[in-house]
């Protein structure tokens, strides 16, 4: 019986030892990921939906961006005659999928009013997505989703006169292919949000 027990005491010492052991390791790789940075590209200047990217309007800055680094735009990169897809504002990393070889994308203009209030200080060039919560049978709404990622503010009118209270008409200028589900969703009385797109150089 004592064998047995000292037998069993030390599958203890083991499994707690090797417990720890794991633990230090994790600790240590997690430590070191911390260290490692790597080289991406930034704006130097806003660089407006459209426009070609040219060598002199990037900087190159050190970061850590763990395992999204190869969502983002680093040097050698850049495709001939590249331009941006979306507003890019000075400091901000540029995504590779905000980024084309070719010339932009067909965009067009559409107009609403969201359901609920703007952002503060939301204007032309911005960068917002569009959230939709569908309107059900029973006057419901369903859980809210993103409509349009990364649509470009065009303009911004404020409401007037007798309507001064209300929330301001949007005029986003989105893909193509967006504009059916928009005004489809506007048709169903669902609600519509709009979300600023946060930068860089936010903080």
């Amino acid at each position: 019986m004592a064998l047995r027990a000292g037998g069993r005491k030390f599958r203890l010492f083991l499994a707690a030892g090797l417990m720890m052991l794991s633990a230090a390791a994790l600790l240590w790789f997690t430590l070191q990921s911390e260290r490692v940075t790597t080289t991406v590209m930034v704006a130097a200047v806003d660089l407006p939906a459209g426009a070609q990217i040219e060598s002199g309007q990037l900087k190159s800055v050190q970061m850590n961006l763990g395992v999204s680094q190869g969502e983002y735009l680093a040097p050698n990169d850049l495709p001939d005659g590249a331009y941006v897809l979306v507003p890019v504002g000075e400091g901000q990393l540029i995504a590779k999928s905000n980024v084309a070889g070719t010339a932009i994308d067909a965009r067009v203009p559409v107009v609403f009013t969201p359901s609920m209030a703007l952002p503060k200080g939301l204007g032309p060039g911005d960068s917002v997505d569009v959230w939709v919560a569908e309107k059900n049978v029973d006057r419901t709404f369903g859980a809210p989703y993103a409509l349009i990622l990364a649509a470009e503010v065009s303009n911004v009118t404020e409401p007037t006169g007798v309507m001064a209270n209300g929330v301001a008409q949007v005029e986003l200028s989105v893909p193509a292919d967006a504009v059916s589900p928009v005004l489809a969703a506007i048709a169903n009385e669902s609600a519509l949000s709009i979300i600023l797109r946060p930068t860089l150089a936010d903080g």
